[in-house]
Order: C-alpha cells, then structure tokens, then sequence
C-alpha cells in the first residue's frame, strides 16, 4: 500500500486538538471531535489493506488479527500498567471498583460499554477514570471482529460494487439511529455504542472500496474546504453541544474531503499535510492519545488546580509517546518477537488473563487509602466514611424521590407536586443543582410546602432542546400541563448553567413572573476538581484537606454568573452563591461551622453545606 505523509499529518490535526481540549486550552472546545477523524482514517487504512490483500490472493484472517494485535497491544500495554499502579496508590475503593472494570473492558476491547454502564449523573467525575479514552479502541476493534468477514463474503460472493451498496445503507442506517438515539433515547448510548458509531469508520471504509478521483483544481478545493470543516469543528463546538448526531457530520465529512484531496499529493492541503513536525507527531499519534488522558488524571488528582503541571503532564505524554514508538511499539510491530501469528496472540492471553490477575489483588487486597480514616480523632481530622458516605447519615439527597419523576414518567411520585396546607407554596425548577437544596429549604421554612418539579441533568428551560425523555417530560410538563400557578407564591430556579443558556435563562424567568409569581434566580456555585469527597480520601489532616480543597475550586463561571446577574428581569431576586461560598477574594469555603464539607462531590452540596447555605440568604 503506497504511504501517504499527508494521513500521518491528518493524524496530528486528529490528535492534537483531543489532548488541548483535555488540557484545557482555550480554542479547542470542540477538540473531542478528534476521534471520529481517527474513525474515517481508521476505516480508510484498514479497508484499504484488506481489499489490496485480497486481490494479491494473500490474505489471512489470522494474519489480519495479528497485525491488529501488534498494532494496538505494544503501546496499549504499559499505559494500562501506569493506571494500574495510579490507582492501587492514589483512587479511593470506589473508583478503583470502577477501574477495575474499565481496565477488563481495556483489556478485551469492551470498555465502551464498561463506561456506558458508569455513566450514570452521580457515578463520579471522569477526571478520576484514567481509562476513559479506550472506548473509541474499542469500538474500533469490535467494528474490526465483523467487518473484514463481511468484505471477503461480498466481494467473494457479490464483487466491490454490491460491498459498496452493502456499507453505504449500514452507515445511513447508523446514522439515523445515532441521530434518533441521542436525540429521544439517551446520549450516552449515542455517544458509546459501536452500532450507533460504525457510521463514522464506515465513511472511511467507503473511500477505499469507491476510491473517488478529482482533478488537481477540484483537489484544491477539496482539500482546503476539509480542513476548513476539521478547524469549524474544533473551534465552534462545544462539551455542550449534542454529540455525535449530525454534529459529527463536520469532523467526518472534512475527514473524508482532506483524504480525498490527498490523493493529489501536490495539492495545498496535502503539503501542509504532509510537513515534517506534523508527519512526526501523526506517526506518535496512537501513543499520545494513550499517554496523555491517565497522566492528566493523575496531575488532576495529586497536583489539583496546577496549570504548570497540566502543561508537564502534556510535554511529558509527548516524550513517552516518542520513546515508545521508536524503542517498544515499532521493534515489537515490524520485528521477529511479535511477528508470528501465534505469538502475538499469546501476547494478547497474557495481557488479559496476568491484568486482570494483578489488579484483583492489587486493588482489593492492598486498600491504604480506604482504612487511613479507621483511627483518626475525629476532632482533627476528617472521617470520609461519616462525611462521604451518601447511605450514610441521611446525606443521600441524591436518592430524593424527585429525581426525573414528574407526571408521564415511568413512576409518579405526586408527594413531588402535592401541597399540605402550609403557609406558602414554593416551586423548586432546575436539575440537581435545584433538587440538592431542598434540605436546605425544608430547614429553614419546615412551615411551607415544596412543589419540585427538577431532574438531574435536565434543563427545563425555555428554547432549550433536551435530548432524553424524562427531561423533556419534566419540561413539558411544567411548561404546558402545571396549572396550579395561583398556589405557587415564588419560584427557585437553580441549574448549572453555561453562557449558552443566557438568553433561555432570561427567557425563563420572565414567563415565571408572567404567571403572577415571586422569581428567585439561585446563582452558579464554584466547582471543584478534583472532587471534595476524593480529596477528603487522600488527605488525613483536616487542614490539608482544606488546603487541598480551596487549591481544587474553580470559579471561572463567576463571570457568566455576574453577567446574567446584571440582566435579570425587574423584580427578579437573586442569590449570589460565588459571594455567599467564596466571597470577593474567591478564597472559598469548603465546610461548615461544624466541620461538614459543603460539598459532596464536585458541585453538590451535602446535606450540611445545603442547610448552611440556604441560612446565609
């Protein structure tokens, strides 16, 4: 197969913005579209070897797995071994439960379904899952298991233009369910399920059994409008942003444009392309998207708030992707220890059955961090277990029969909406960050009645388009099937709130006070990274724990806070939870009083911190 120095360069746009996006990096907010350009280049190689090895009557389905497994193990390897050890020292029991899994999943290629099931809103941050970024392996090489059967059967039996046809209605069919999936089923089912995402690799796939050959001058064009399409993709979308649905049309359609245009090797495009740094970086493209997630978990974890770090974690991720390259996955790709079939897959035996072996007794059999709290005086220090534990102490707000439970929903729970004669009624709207003050609110005015009509990660606000069904129930329900406004004294809407929301916050606000009601806006709270219920694992001493915590708060929201504050409707009250937590200094508090952290997690409060915060208004 001829080598192409502009794929390798395609390689270093498709990874670079992945690992800015992760650090942080201004202007790479859609930088997470990298993937699904490793996708199309993913299907266009592969596609491209299969289809050449048939015709020259050499291919070989043993072969083929081997040259996968030589492929992806080498540099795969010692990255999970660097996670493992990450976690025995430093991941709370909890996650490490969920490492363990994720590192199966790792192992055997299935980890995107490991992390489809970890998904849930209150299963933990993904800064503390350092084998995250294997679910797009995965999906790959499970597309890899069924696709190379289903060319040699077409071709055999059918030829190159029925194969065509075959993969171009699996991807539309794809497609439209990624499409229908993310926006009425579930995101995360979208965003992890290698059905719903064969469409992209597919695309690829497509270009090598359709080859499509352009003129120079068309080349131009094609070229420079594919790298227009990556850079509006990496630069204008957003975490926000549902995804991948048609989104993900401009990262893979600009794909397949740049490899396209490519062909002509002297186009504009294929010559930046094909400039040294970025052929270099393309060749250790797989390495540094290995090595740069769990080293970034690691720095977020041990070095919170840190940017120096972040930036040595990435320069560091560059280096160990190098080393790697030249000096373990190349030797072991091209050379004689790996080169037998047989060998490649004992390769493989051993790294699923001695992972898995060592990291059962690595992280259940050696727990420091888990018995560290066992002894201490709980006059200076902090028990994690009493604080943390949400079955503990009745600090399970989470488990509030509210959640995602309105009328239309699978479960009424009509305590939610019901009053009992109390002195005032008050409606509660917003997602979690609505339904985590409602110990707050029952303390302080036991006498009133809570209509609450919330969900966690829903935004019932106006123009906003949520994308599974309890949300849109909650949203439907307020907006067009409550009645009872003449019982509803005031209204507290809380959702965590990006700039995004602005006008539909406003909006919002301004159809509550059109219904004859008081309207109180409950502002944006810091958010802390790591979270306080982790760093209160890693830290014995109270007062470094304290220390820790105030190091890991990010207040970059109060801007948009302050801003939305300023266009508030007339009338509109207005809690201001950056001073109330932080104050002008943004030095912000992370317990009460009484030595309960305010927080459970990176941005709820615990029962403590809500019944604390709701007396400071």
């Amino acid at each position: 197969m001829k080598y192409r120095a502009d794929i390798d360069g395609l390689r270093c746009l498709a990874v670079l913005p992945v690992v800015f996006f992760h650090a942080g990096l201004g202007g790479f907010s859609g930088g997470f579209v990298g993937v699904d350009i490793f996708f199309v280049i993913s299907g266009f190689l592969i596609t491209r070897i299969i289809l050449e090895a048939r015709a020259a009557e050499r291919f070989s389905f043993l072969d083929f797995y081997a040259r996968r497994i030589r492929r992806i193990l080498p540099a795969l390897v010692p990255v999970i071994g660097f996670a493992l050890v990450f976690s025995v020292l430093f991941l709370p029991l909890s996650e490490r439960r969920d490492f363990f899994d994720s590192l199966i999943g790792a192992a055997t290629f299935t980890s995107n379904y490991v992390f489809l099931e970890q998904a849930g809103y209150f299963n933990g941050p993904v800064e503390l899952k350092p084998l995250l970024h294997t679910w797009s392996l995965a999906i790959e090489e499970q597309f890899y298991v069924v696709f190379p059967l289903v060319c040699v059967l077409a071709m055999t039996f059918a030829g190159r233009r029925a194969l065509g046809i075959l993969l171009s209605v699996i991807l539309i069919a794809s497609l439209a369910a990624n499409v229908y999936v993310l926006r009425d089923v579930s995101a995360n089912l979208a965003f992890y399920s290698t059905p719903l995402r064969i469409w992209e690799l597919l695309a690829g796939c497509l270009l090598a059994v359709w080859p499509v050959k352009v003129g120079r001058g068309a080349a131009q064009v094609v070229g420079f409008v594919g790298l227009a399409l990556i850079i509006a993709a990496v630069v204008l979308l957003t975490p926000g942003t549902p995804f991948p649905g048609v989104a993900a049309l401009l990262p893979v359609a600009g794909a397949v444009m740049v490899i396209v245009g490519g062909a002509q090797s002297e186009t504009i495009a294929a010559r930046i392309l094909s400039y040294r740094p970025f052929v270099q970086i393309g060749k250790i493209s797989y390495g540094l998207y290995l090595w740069h997630w769990p080293l970034l978990v690691a720095v977020w974890f041990v070095f919170p708030g840190s940017q120096l770090m972040v930036g040595a974690a990435i320069l560091v991720s560059f280096v160990l992707a190098g080393l790697s390259y030249l000096f373990w996955e190349k030797p072991l790709r091209f050379g004689k220890w790996l080169g037998a079939p047989v060998r490649a897959f004992a390769f493989l035996a051993v790294l699923v059955i001695g992972g898995i072996g060592l990291s059962s007794v690595f992280l259940y059999r050696y727990a420091p961090l888990d018995t560290r709290f066992a002894d201490l005086d709980p006059a200076d220090n902090m028990n994690w277990k009493r604080v943390f534990d949400r079955d503990a102490q009745g600090l399970a707000w989470a488990e509030l029969d509210c959640q995602n439970r309105i009328p239309g929903a699978e479960t009424i729970v009509t305590a939610c909406l019901d009053t009992r004669g109390g002195r005032r009624t008050v409606m509660l709207v917003g997602d979690s960050h609505a339904e985590h003050l409602v110990p707050g609110l029952e303390a302080r005015w036991p006498e009133e009645d809570f209509i609450r009509i919330v969900g966690g990660g829903c935004y019932p606000l106006i123009g906003f388009e949520n994308t599974t069904e309890p949300c849109r129930k909650i949203a439907d329900y307020l907006f067009n099937a409550f009645e009872r406004w003449e019982e509803v004294d005031r209204v507290y809407l809380s959702v965590r709130y990006y700039d995004a929301h602005r006008t539909m916050v406003l909006e919002t606000l301004a159809w509550f006070q059109s219904k004859g009601v008081d309207v109180t806006l409950v502002g944006q709270t810091p958010v802390f990274e790591p979270a306080l219920d982790v760093l209160a694992q890693s830290h014995s001493n109270l007062s470094a724990f304290h220390q820790a915590a105030r190091a890991a708060a990010i207040t970059d929201d109060k801007d948009i806070a302050a801003d939305l504050k300023q266009s508030l409707p007339e009338g509109v009250s207005y809690i201001d939870s950056f001073d109330i937590i932080c104050g002008e200094a943004l030095s912000c508090q992370t317990s009460t009083e009484e030595g309960w952290p305010l927080f459970l997690d990176e941005d709820h409060f615990s029962v403590p911190g809500a019944i604390w915060f709701v007396r400071q208004w």
